[in-house]
Parts: C-alpha cells; structure tokens; sequence
C-alpha cells in the first residue's frame, strides 16, 4: 500500500473506500490491472444452448393438452391428411384470392397458370380435384377437362369449373363438357367450401375405379 501513496497507514484502519483508491493507485503506477473474465469457448455456448432447446422441447412435449372446450372447432388436421386441390387459373389476381381462400379452409394447393402447365401437374399425381377457369392460353378449361377425362381414372375426377358467367349459358356448356360442376366468379368462401366438401366426401365414399381391360389382381 505504500505505492498506493496509503504509507504509514494501518491496512486494518483503511475504509473500503480508501483501499479501493489505494488498489486503482496500483494501476495508475504501471501495475496490471486485473484479468478479464474468460469468456465460454464458442462450442461450449453452443452445446449450453442446444442443451436449453432440448430441455424446452421436452417440458413442451411433456404438457398435456388442454381439452377442446364444449362446442369449440377442432384444429384443421394436417396439411399431408387433407385433400390437395390442382387450381388452372392465368389471372394473378384470382390465384391470390382462389389460394388464400383454400389455405383459409386448409387444403394445400396448387396453382397453374394455363391448362398445359395444370395437365403437366396432374400427371404427376396426388391431387384430388381440380379448379380450372375457362379461358386459358395453350389449353383451355375445356381441352384441359377433355384431356384429363381421358386419362386412366379420369372419368371419376371432380372438376369444377371457375366461370364469371355462369348466367350466360357457360355453365350449361360445362356440364355438357363433362365438367362435374362450376362456381362462379368472384368464389365466395362459404360456397368454395361447401363446394369442396360436396365433391370431396363423394369422392371419398365412391367405390374403387373397377381395373382396366387386360389388368387383373395378382
């Protein structure tokens, strides 16, 4: 302490306050300071904190879950259980709503800017209905339903047509083109969603397509 300027003194008399200005007096005389604190090794911190994920993940696993209140809607089951719809529409605009619309109802979809791309689309498989507009470039809502109909399994397909003149005689024409049904433009959530459940629990409840000629079960 006599560095510290503190000589003479009796260690045991200084205040705390004192001995903290006789220690900073160390540091100014050249003395070196204290050292820093060590700091974690970055993989430790990383292992710390992947420890806390796994801790968190299980105390979460392990809460039960609260019971549905009485006459509360169950949650919407996942989107691999439900039913994908294959949507041909080349107004960006209408994609944005006829998308949101489904997410809103919770079916995954799909959507395909002219009859061509849709076709290409449903060959590669796991869709469930389609929705397709009437006037498209490369394939129309017609070709495109003919082209489809005419695939194995085609002829149990839902297609429900997208017309913005239903009035006008186009839904009759629809029908007469082997459509299965049509709503008109703009959709309205309520009757996109009943439209989907009338098609889809009929398809759900049909029978299995009977085998092709030639095919038989081994």
């Amino acid at each position: 302490l006599a560095l510290a300027g503190c000589r003479g003194l009796d260690a045991n008399a200084l205040t705390r306050r004192q001995l903290l200005q006789a220690v900073q007096g160390l540091w100014l005389e050249g003395a070196a300071p204290p050292p820093a604190p060590v700091a974690a090794p970055p993989a430790q911190e990383a292992q710390e904190a992947e420890e806390a994920e796994e801790a968190a993940e299980a105390a979460e696993a392990a809460t039960p879950a609260a019971p549905l209140a009485e006459g509360a809607v169950a949650p919407l089951a996942p989107p691999a259980s439900r039913p994908r719809v294959l949507v041909a529409e080349d107004n960006e605009a209408n994609q944005k709503v006829i998308r949101f619309q489904l997410g809103k109802l919770g079916y995954p979809a799909e959507v395909a800017s002219d009859g061509e791309q849709a076709l290409a689309l449903w060959r590669q498989g796991g869709f469930d209905l389609l929705l397709t507009d009437l006037h498209m470039p490369r394939l129309d809502g017609y070709q495109l339903t003919a082209a489809l109909r005419a695939l194995p399994g085609g002829q149990d397909l839902p297609i429900i047509a997208l017309t913005a003149n239903a009035l006008g005689g186009e839904a009759e024409r629809c029908l007469a083109a082997g459509m299965s049904d049509y709503l008109s433009k703009p959709t309205r959530l309520p009757v996109l969603q009943a439209m989907l459940e009338k098609w889809l629990d009929a398809k759900a409840s049909s029978p299995p397509a009977a085998p092709a000629p030639g095919q038989r079960d081994d």
